[in-house]
This record gives C-alpha cells, structure tokens and sequence, in this order.
C-alpha cells in the first residue's frame, strides 16, 4: 500500500494534485482517511476510547471521526460527491473506502456493490453508477477521487495534458478518445463509442475509433 501510494503521487502532475485515490476495502468499519483536508471542517470529533485497526490498516491508531467528503466521476461523466462518516488515522499509507458502512448511511436498501472477476460495480436504485478496475498490486477494487470541490477544474487542466503529442503513455487512438470524452463534458467512453459508430463524430474521428468501435 506504501509503495502504491508513493508511485501514484510521483506519477501526479501539478495539474492533478487533487487527483486522489481510494482502496475500496470491505474489511474497514468504516471509511478511513490519513488526511484531516478530507474531512468537512468542523466535524471531527474525538473518540472517547482510541480504536486500533487491523486488517490491511496495519494497526493504525485512531482517536478521531468525522464526515469525510470526496469527488468522483460516475460513468457518465458527471461529477458526484460521496460523504461518509469516517476515522482520521493518520498512520495509513492511503484511504480506504468502506462500501458497507456507505450503504448502512444511504439507506436505500436496492443500492449494492457487484463483483465481477475484473471490476466491482456500484449500483443504485437498480442503475449502475460507476465501474471500478481492480488495482494491479492489491487486488481490490481502486475508487478514483478528487478534492472536495475540485474535479471538474481537475480534470479540465488534465485534459490539457494526457492528449498532448509528448504523452507516449497513450496511442494515437487513445487519445482521440479521450479528445472526444473531454469534449463531450466527460461523456461516458461507451456513449462516445456509440456517437462514433453512427457517425456522429465524423468521418475522422469514426475511423480512428473504429478498433474501439468493435470491441
């Protein structure tokens, strides 16, 4: 978890430093955060008793709860805030996201989280709201986030820089997809998919896409 989080942050640009990240972790009680900025100001509040957490915690001591509040894009595109209550331990190497104790708050008793063998999906009231990757080095399901606040002005400044020519990170294709989900309003890839197999993009952008088109 250490070495994770150590890799995004140096992989972070400036324009993404409020680009954060979750482990969805169903072996928390509750959501935690080793950062007091992701907690609504004037909600934390000191335990009465310490708790000590196990699990991938690594035995972080906790003395404060509060209401953390976190951006995130659903798939599609639409910039949606998850609050949750949640310990501040200062000692964890990242955040980790508690989706039972999210759904025991919601009390929508329809909303769910689906595992598949290569993503875990969030439904709610029987529509699915966001696709989640595993994450290659712990095997759980990784919840992209922003700064409260943050992420339509976020991902605007990191349009700028994954489609430039110098990122050798993403083919040409690849960015001609990202190109049309930016300028879109950060549709969702599928819907862009589809704009582009009717031609809805052009001629350009349909044979460019079309090996996406296909899968």
């Amino acid at each position: 978890l250490s070495l994770n989080a150590e890799a995004f942050q140096n992989e972070a640009s400036i324009a993404s430093i409020h680009a954060l990240y979750a482990i969805v972790d169903t072996g928390c009680s509750k959501s935690c955060s080793p950062f007091e900025s992701d907690f609504v100001p004037g909600t934390l509040r000191k335990l009465a008793t310490p708790l000590q957490l196990g699990g991938i915690a690594g035995d972080a001591l906790v003395e404060y709860e509060g209401t953390l509040s976190w951006e995130t894009i659903n798939d599609k595109g639409d910039v949606i805030e998850f609050r949750c209550q949640g310990y501040l331990a200062p000692e964890l190497p990242t955040r980790l996201f508690s989706p039972q104790s999210f759904l025991h708050e919601t009390q929508r008793l329809d909303d769910h989280f689906r595992v598949w063998h290569d993503r875990t999906e969030w439904w709610v009231e029987n529509q699915k709201v966001m696709t989640m990757p595993y994450d290659p080095q712990t095997f759980l399901p990784r919840l992209t986030l922003f700064t409260r606040g943050t992420a339509d002005t976020v991902l605007h400044a990191m349009a700028g820089i994954v489609t430039q020519e110098t990122n050798q990170n993403l083919t040409p294709k690849m960015k001609e997809l990202l190109h049309w989900h930016f300028k879109l309003g950060h549709l969702g890839f599928h819907h862009v998919r589809w704009l582009a197999s009717k031609m809805g993009l052009g001629t350009e952008a349909f044979n460019c896409l079309k090996d996406f088109i296909l899968k």
